[in-house]
């Protein structure tokens, strides 16, 4: 549940905290590239982009669009 991630996510330490679903598929060298990215743009929050595994042309589309859509808001 969000809220008992949430929780723990206050209670930790560290400089960065990733949260990640149970059904996350992440590609090859991901942290590394996130923390890269952390520092290069001296980030506080990020989103990376939500890619549906296995599915329909028309969901990647809807997902395609949406994360358009949020980088635009850079």
């Amino acid at each position: 549940m969000a809220k008992g991630r949430n929780l723990g996510g206050r209670r930790t330490g560290g400089d960065v905290l990733v949260f990640l679903d149970a059904d996350v598929r992440l590609p090859q060298g991901f942290f590394e590239g996130l923390l890269e990215e952390f520092e290069k743009r001296r980030l506080d929050i990020a989103c990376p982009r939500y890619v549906p595994h296995g599915s329909t042309l028309t969901i990647r589309g809807v997902h395609g669009f949406f994360n358009l859509l949020f980088e635009s808001f850079e």
